[in-house]
């Protein structure tokens, strides 16, 4: 049964959303919104032996600094269906994590999957909700980007030296194609801890999707589809170890 934000998506009056439906499936598994680029960031709280008060206050404010920079290359989605069908399913994930602010917005982008940003913000490509079979596989991807904001796995500084006033906060880097499609190099450690990353983020959201009531076997099935078969060079763990840490559909 194909759910209800895939019907909106696919009845909606952008053309470029009907050229993505009917384009291979690796179209689906890319984010190229921010072309992949690695900020670094000094934030002087991170250095501070106690955690700094006004952190989370900071931290919102960056997510919706680099929000904002992804906006200028798209556009929010118009459709009041959309949006609501967005609104509604996250805020019923969100009901379960209670003490953090979430804003989920759809918008117009060249992107694969839902995109989070420090601070409890996600910006969900239209192309989502068509890349998505029904609502329990819409909800695991999104839950899996809530994963790593609430993991805070954006502000995880590779390799030794924890502590340090550096912040490695990685926006919008393709998950699904690496280093060697996007022609950049990457910081020793990288690639080891954006798979640890990934891993976390599954295992957050299966267990976020359950508490909402949500089947949280709908991920693997999601991955099954979109999930590269060579993650040599990629950010994403292998395959079949990534597969088999899931439920069976």
């Amino acid at each position: 049964m194909v759910h209800r934000g895939a019907k909106l998506w696919r009845n909606t009056k952008y053309p470029r959303a009907k050229q993505i439906e009917s384009a291979a499936r690796p179209a689906y598994t890319r984010w190229i919104s921010v072309k992949a680029v690695l900020f670094l960031f000094i934030l002087p709280c991170v250095a501070q032996q106690t955690p700094d008060p006004a952190f989370p206050d900071k931290e919102r404010a960056l997510g919706k600094q680099l929000a904002a920079d992804v906006l200028k290359r798209g556009r929010p989605v118009e459709s009041a269906e959309q949006i609501e069908y967005l609104r509604r399913t996250g805020d019923r994930l969100a009901s379960q994590l209670p003490g953090t602010v979430w804003t989920f917005q759809a918008v117009i982008a060249d992107s694969a999957e839902p995109m989070p940003f420090p601070g409890g913000i996600i910006l969900v490509p239209d192309a989502f909700f068509g890349a998505a079979r029904n609502d329990d596989e819409f909800a695991a991807m999104l839950a899996h980007s809530m994963g790593h904001i609430a993991l805070r796995h954006g502000l995880r500084m590779p390799g030794p030296a924890p502590g340090k006033p550096v912040v490695f906060l990685t926006i919008g880097f393709s998950l699904h194609a690496g280093p060697a499609e996007t022609g950049l190099a990457v910081p020793p450690g990288y690639l080891s801890q954006q798979r640890t990353n990934e891993l976390e983020a599954d295992r957050f959201a299966l267990n976020l999707t359950g508490r909402a009531g949500f089947d949280p076997r709908a991920l693997r099935r999601y991955l099954e589809r979109t999930l590269p078969d060579d993650t040599t060079f990629s950010p994403l763990p292998p395959r079949e170890n990534r597969l088999a840490r899931l439920p069976a559909p």
